[in-house]
């Protein structure tokens, strides 16, 4: 393993129960990490769901 990966594991793993998470302004999803809410809103996000525009 290498050792930023071994960093970013236990910041990410390993952190205070009140630590504040990201979210997805789009959908309200929440994300511990920036990439991860990136990689998200890139391909998977399908925005709020029973929300209407009318």
């Amino acid at each position: 393993m290498r050792h930023h990966d071994l960093k970013r594991h236990i910041h990410t793993m390993h952190r205070p129960p009140d630590a504040p998470l990201i979210q997805c302004d789009i959908c309200n999803q929440t994300f511990r990490r920036l990439d991860a809410l990136r990689k998200h809103q890139k391909g998977r996000c399908k925005g709020k769901t029973g929300s209407v525009d009318d």
